[in-house]
């Protein structure tokens, strides 16, 4: 029956939310992604109406080299926000996945010890439960909840001044009718 238990916190404890966290980062890189080949399809529809309209100064057509002049000029006419947009998007990607990677190695990092070691004495295994390496285990799992916020304001701008916001609002406190307080 220890057994069985083991299995089941170790299961529902580390494995399924590796899993969950897997599953969840999975799918929100696919949807960016996809946002990110839309973008891109969208620019180049841009790029393609400006190919296709040229400017009113634009000398009358002449034939074939003509078109492949003002398909080259296009680019360079309105490569400064796509092409920013597309870099952003990419930027924002990378961003999302190494926040994402960072998130997933420290909670690997901070339960793993814990987790196995549970694991281990379920099967039988000895844990000494006055030890140095079980109040290290103990440590570590905590941090994890502690350092996840500090991963982000490291990460993130937006998610910083979210911060500073909210400890602005400690700073002016409201009174009951709803107005701000200097």
């Amino acid at each position: 029956m220890q057994i069985l238990v083991g299995f089941l916190v170790f299961t529902s404890e580390y494995i399924l939310p590796l899993c969950i966290m897997g599953f969840s980062y999975g799918k929100i890189i696919m949807e960016l992604r996809r946002r990110s080949k839309i973008d891109n399809r969208s620019t180049i529809q841009t790029v393609s109406a400006h190919a296709s309209n040229p400017p009113d100064n634009a000398p009358p057509d002449s034939g074939t080299q003509h078109d492949s002049v003002q398909l080259n000029q296009v680019p360079a006419q309105s490569s400064g926000r796509p092409q920013r947009q597309d870099n952003s998007m990419g930027k924002a990607r990378k961003n999302v996945t190494k926040t994402m990677l960072i998130v997933s190695v420290t909670f690997v990092i901070c339960w793993s010890p814990m987790s196995i070691s549970f694991f281990v004495y379920n099967l039988g295994g000895y844990l000494d439960y006055d030890s140095f390496y079980y109040y290290f285990m103990v440590l570590l799992v905590f941090s994890n909840m502690c350092l996840n916020p500090f991963i982000y304001a490291i990460k993130y701008k937006a998610f910083r001044e979210g911060i500073k916001r909210i400890s602005r609002c400690a700073d002016n406190p409201v009174d009951p009718n709803g107005e701000t307080k200097s």
